[in-house]
Parts: C-alpha cells; sequence; structure tokens
C-alpha cells in the first residue's frame, strides 16, 4: 500500500462530472484493481446510513454500522464512476468492527471473469483495512452485455451453490422494511437518474416499476 490513496465517499457513488465514465467489462483485467484508495466514516455518514435502514444512530458512537461499507465495492473502481451491469451476487466476511472518524485503507481484486448464458461475469473481492489490521471482505459479481466474439473466449461460469444451512444461535421475529421510491431515491443519492429512481427509464428497460 505504497501508493497514494485516493478518498473515496462512504456511502454514496463517486460524485458525477462531465467526464464521469461507466466502467465495462472490456475494462477488467485479472489480478489487483489499479486503484488503491482511502475513506473515512463519518458522523454524519452513520446518520444517512441509519435514516436508510430505519436503523438507530445512537448505537453507533465508536464504531461504524457493520453494513456500512456496500458503495466501498463500487467506488473500488475509481477513476470510474459507476458500472455498467447488474449486481449478481454480493458477500460479506467480516473480521472487525468498522471504525468511524478515522482513514480506512481499501484495495480491491478482480478474482475470476467468465460467460453463461451469453452474459460476462466479472468478480471482484474489496478488502478495507485499518493500518494493516483486515476489518471486512466483500465479493460480489456483476454481469455484462459483452461482444459476441467474446463468448468463447473465457471459462463457463459455474452455476450458484447454495450457501448450506448454518447451526441457529438464537431466533429472532425478523425484521421488515417498507422499500419506498423515496427511499430508493435516497439511496441512490441526490442527483441520481437511473432505472432505480426514474420510473419512466425502468419501464423503458422492461421492468414494471
Amino acid at each position: 500500500m505504497n501508493k497514494p490513496l485516493i478518498e473515496i465517499p462512504a456511502v454514496n457513488k463517486i460524485p458525477k462530472m462531465d467526464n464521469s465514465k461507466s466502467i465495462d467489462w472490456g475494462d477488467f483485467e485479472l489480478g489487483p484493481l489499479p486503484s488503491q484508495c482511502s475513506m473515512t466514516i463519518s458522523e454524519d455518514n452513520i446518520n444517512r446510513w441509519c435514516s436508510l435502514y430505519d436503523d438507530d444512530a445512537s448505537l453507533y458512537v465508536k464504531k461504524a454500522p457493520d453494513y456500512i461499507s456496500y458503495y466501498s465495492g463500487q467506488n473500488i473502481v475509481t477513476p470510474f464512476r459507476d458500472i455498467s451491469a447488474g449486481l449478481a451476487t454480493l458477500e460479506v466476511d467480516f473480521y472487525n468492527s468498522i471504525p468511524r472518524d478515522v482513514p480506512l485503507a481499501v484495495t480491491g481484486q478482480v478474482i475470476n471473469k467468465s460467460v453463461r448464458k451469453g452474459r460476462g461475469y466479472v468478480e471482484w473481492e474489496t478488502s478495507i483495512f485499518e493500518n494493516n489490521d483486515l476489518l471486512q471482505k466483500n465479493r460480489r459479481s456483476w454481469f455484462f452485455t459483452i461482444p459476441e466474439e467474446d463468448i468463447n473466449k473465457f471459462p463457463e461460469k459455474e452455476a450458484s451453490s447454495p450457501i448450506p444451512p448454518r447451526p441457529e444461535i438464537w431466533e429472532t421475529e425478523g425484521l421488515s422494511l417498507l422499500l419506498s421510491q423515496d427511499r430508493m431515491n435516497d439511496f441512490e443519492g441526490p442527483g441520481e437518474i437511473n432505472g432505480h429512481t426514474n420510473v419512466e427509464l425502468a419501464k423503458k428497460q422492461g421492468n414494471p416499476g
């Protein structure tokens, strides 16, 4: 981690610029992603994230919510801003709590590129560190529209295996969250116009809303 770290937002996308570009299938190569990043989770970040999930921000005086790291796995592709794909899977390993108000290092690596049913899949892993202590890893795969000539150049993606059942430690009654359009707009962030925030655009993309 000797490169200068690029500061990325903790709980939203990188701000949109006139020259902002989306990363695509052809931009990924196996191995480490070129950007090494830093993010600092502030009180405002925690308040925003908790408001999205009806969580209680007063619980996080010294530590941040463990689930606050979603955008780190997207912003790691900076200087690209967006990912021109659909999210297929997301897995997270939690090793230590996420501290607030201190710089955290974020790195990433592409661990697989494959093809299934005419789509290209890219899987990458994001790691979050405080100094040299690993706090969390998340792995996500995205499916891309790819050139026809690439279909036979990459291995066939294996079908996803179901997660094996784990022993119950405790039982809860479960939680409910109303996924309203306003909440979705808040999650995407101010000024975002896409298939999540614009109903008409979503319908043009073949979705009911």
